[in-house]
């Protein structure tokens, strides 16, 4: 199985936690290291310092949503949102999604509503086989987030205790 890699470099941008006077922006051995004005803007880090984070998706979780979506749709008879979860390791800054599960809603009076014991029972399932994995997140599909999925994931922070 192929991995996708993706490598996200993010910027220093923590300014307010240092006061910077423009005339310690020196040259000197010891101010190397000292935060460093350039252009009028402050930065904290010295320069080619960048945080970074790594993301591997295995492809089985982008199969595993599409035909989610795919089957609703044709169950259906027209495109619906669908909901899951996205399992694999976390080792601090790099990140392993290796599956995905759907997740069982219900609507009630136009309100989304994860069925949290069928979470449970396949989180359950899962670890039975795949014990190093970890819940990361969910997912839903549409074009962009809306009010209902910000419901969904107070839902999710509940029910696993955890603020994603």
């Amino acid at each position: 199985m192929h991995l996708f890699s993706l490598t996200v470099k993010m910027d220093v941008d923590d300014v307010n936690d240092a006061a910077i006077d423009p005339s310690t922006s020196g040259k000197t051995e010891s101010d190397k290291k000292a935060p460093i004005i350039t252009g009028g803007y402050k930065v904290v880090a010295s320069p080619g310092t960048v945080g970074s984070v790594s993301v591997k998706l295995h492809p089985l979780v982008i199969m595993n949503i599409s035909e989610h979506w795919t089957r609703t749709k044709v169950q259906e008879g027209t495109p619906q949102k669908v909901y899951g979860a996205i399992i694999g390791k976390q080792k601090g800054r790099n990140i392993e999604i290796m599956n995905s599960f759907e997740l069982q809603i219900h609507l009630i009076e136009n309100k989304t509503f994860i069925d949290m014991e069928y979470y449970k029972m396949k989180e359950e399932q899962f670890k039975q086989v795949f014990s190093e994995m970890d819940f990361l997140g969910w997912y839903s599909t549409g074009e962009r987030p809306e009010d209902e999925d910000v419901e969904v994931h107070k839902q999710v922070q509940i029910c696993i205790g955890v603020d994603l």
